[in-house]
């Protein structure tokens, strides 16, 4: 979205103070009436079976302010760690969830009660329908309470006339609360018992951008608005009942694919519908996935007028999992499933990237890195016309890495990577410049070592990827990887 003008963030209503709270703590509703029969994705499970028909609205409000202010209490930023090598045990006696965070506070709570109506003077009216509580926010009083300046509080109150508050209670526990702008869903928030997720629909975005620009925008500026700007996003978390201090997961998602269209930037966005990422730790161990799906982006290079630029992403795959047994790290379904990636100007590739879906175990007990199916990659470059690198005499480059599945490498923090059984492991990289052109090939064979000659006789990530490197233009054959003797 382009609006010329940036909007004074002291003048922001309550419900985009609620988005953004709610969203930076990842980081119509579901089950309001108790015959219901096909629940709101949204709404976590762990509710109770208990319905809500018995608690009075004051209940039901105070539940889901104690429910999502819990759940803004909720700490999955360690949730990370599981993946950290210097631990001694995937599951850290420090916890993973529940621990309290700087997002949940006092504020935060009076913020949730404003938003929700729990006082009486902060809302006009509360109809219920079933167990659906629609509450209408007295817009004045609640902007009166946010801001300190009249003017900012004026300001509140002319966004504030647009929004709706929505609390459909599942059960007794249980519920989706909705905030909604000019009746449309912005967030969305389903909470349970040691669970929540929070949805951000970017649709009415634009509508809350505009209404800002007519209390903030210059006159003598036009703001430019996207054609279409779409999409849902989602952020979910829950920890184990039983120990929610150690075990639990989030998981990122688009519920609805991204659309952003904007003609007068000549901007072009589209994500499919996806789970991006989901991370859990159980008493087993801790796994990590990802899972991004198609996505393509055209856009100028330098603004508007510029040679455009489009990036087209089939979808990017992985798993990574941590055995609590042994410690080992399994990765699974890495790559470029769906085909390569590509990035081109003006209709020309500069860059293809494949990566068939391969996987490896990476045993520190053993010292060995095991492929679990066949590695192929290859990345192509074609800078011929300074698209990619305006300044580089590189004009081309190739790089391809192959190994077949079952292929071992041992790994030593003192010298050269040593394949152990399997292969060949094969790396070809050409490059060509205006003066010439470089070609270098490895091959090899079980039993054989590794490395770079530059890299005396240890061998570190870094200096493998220098050394294959197909970017930087200033590759020479003795800055190849090549066969060298072990250090048995």
């Amino acid at each position: 979205m382009s609006v010329n003008r940036c909007v004074n963030p002291n003048v922001l209503s309550a419900i985009s103070i609620v988005a953004v709270l709610l969203v930076s703590a990842c980081g119509g509703g579901g089950g309001g009436d108790s015959s219901q029969s096909t629940p709101d994705s949204l709404l976590p499970a762990g509710g109770s079976s208990v319905s809500a028909d018995n608690l009075t609205d004051r209940q039901i409000q105070r539940q889901a302010v104690d429910s999502m202010a819990n759940l803004l209490g909720m700490d999955v930023s360690e949730l990370g760690a599981v993946f950290d090598p210097t631990m001694d045990s995937p599951l850290s006696s420090d916890g993973v969830l529940g621990n309290p965070t700087p997002l949940y506070n006092d504020n935060n709570e009076e913020l949730l009660s404003i938003s929700l109506g729990l006082s009486e003077a902060d809302t006009e009216s509360i109809t219920r329908t079933g167990n659906t509580l629609v509450v209408d926010l007295n817009e004045n009083q609640v902007c009166r309470r946010l801001y300190e300046s009249i003017q900012d509080a004026s300001s509140c109150s002319f966004l504030m006339q647009h929004v709706t508050v929505t609390i459909d209670a599942a059960s007794e526990d249980s519920g989706i609360v909705a905030y909604q702008y000019r009746g449309e869903p912005l967030v969305r928030v389903g909470y349970a018992p040691h669970a929540g997720s929070y949805e951000l629909n970017l649709k009415p975005l634009v509508a809350v951008a505009q209404d800002q620009y007519v209390l903030t925008g210059d006159p003598d500026i036009v703001p430019v608005y996207p054609e279409q700007f779409e999409g849902v996003v989602r952020f979910s978390q829950s920890a184990d009942p039983e120990f929610p201090d150690d075990l639990g997961s989030i998981e990122l998602q688009i519920t609805e694919p991204v659309r952003i269209i904007s003609e007068e930037e000549n901007l072009q966005v589209n994500i499919d519908a996806a789970t991006l990422l989901s991370m859990g730790m159980t008493n087993t161990g801790g796994a990590f996935e990802f899972n991004l799906g198609a996505l393509e982006v055209s856009s100028p290079v330098n603004g508007v007028g510029s040679p455009l630029m489009d990036i087209d992403l089939p979808g990017l795959t992985g798993r990574v999992e941590i055995q609590e047994s042994n410690g080992d790290l399994v990765v699974t379904n890495l790559g470029l499933s769906n085909g390569p990636m590509t990035l081109n100007v003006n209709s020309g590739d500069v860059v293809r990237i494949a990566l068939e879906s391969f996987g490896f175990t990476v045993s520190e007990q053993e010292e060995t890195v095991t492929l679990t199916g066949n590695l192929y990659a290859d990345v192509l470059l074609d800078n011929t016309l300074g698209n990619l690198m305006e300044e580089s005499a590189l004009l081309s480059g190739l790089l391809q890495i192959a190994a077949p599945s079952g292929t071992v490498f041992g790994l030593s923090e003192t010298g050269p990577v040593k394949l152990l059984q399997g292969g060949p492991f094969t790396v070809l990289l050409e490059e060509t410049y205006n003066d010439g052109s470089v070609q270098n090939s490895l091959e090899v064979l079980a039993g054989d070592c590794f490395g770079s000659v530059n890299s005396s006789d240890s061998v570190s990530p870094e200096n493998i990827v220098d050394a294959v490197d197909p970017f930087d233009g200033d590759n020479q054959p003795s800055d190849f990887l090549e066969v060298v003797p072990c250090n048995d």
